[in-house]
């Protein structure tokens, strides 16, 4: 019985918009003058959300200088953009969306989470 209840809840969520089928994605902000760095360092301390849009993301602020001091780091959920990196007035932004629960789990720095510390792990990262 739950087996098809089950199949029947998949079939439906595959079929509708992602608002019926909520992507999870942590969600937290941290400031550069903040002392205690979870939000950056430790994610899974973060709020859990369920995102009434397409991806989970990383937005990451640093000044554009040669040590790259963070300025601001936000997890949440975004309806769309690219992944992409540019400065702009003297900030070096970084934005990153994936499209899987709780995929916005890393430092945001390189575009993939799956290339940190070397070790591949499965994550749907946009392009």
């Amino acid at each position: 019985m739950w087996k098809t209840v089950r199949a029947i809840l998949v079939a439906v969520c595959m079929g509708l918009p992602v608002t019926y089928c909520d992507l999870k994605c942590y969600s937290c902000l941290m400031a550069k003058d903040d002392l205690d760095r979870w939000c950056l360092t430790n994610p899974t301390e973060a709020l859990t959300v369920n995102c009434p849009y397409n991806y989970c993301s990383i937005i990451r602020h640093e000044l554009a200088d040669k040590n790259g001091t963070l300025f601001s780091f936000f997890r949440g959920c975004s309806s769309g953009g690219e992944n992409e990196v540019f400065e702009s007035d003297g900030f070096k932004v970084y934005i990153r969306l994936c499209s899987s629960n709780l995929c916005n789990d890393w430092d945001g720095i390189v575009e993939d989470s799956s290339l940190r510390d070397g070790v591949s792990e499965e994550h749907d990262v946009l392009p």
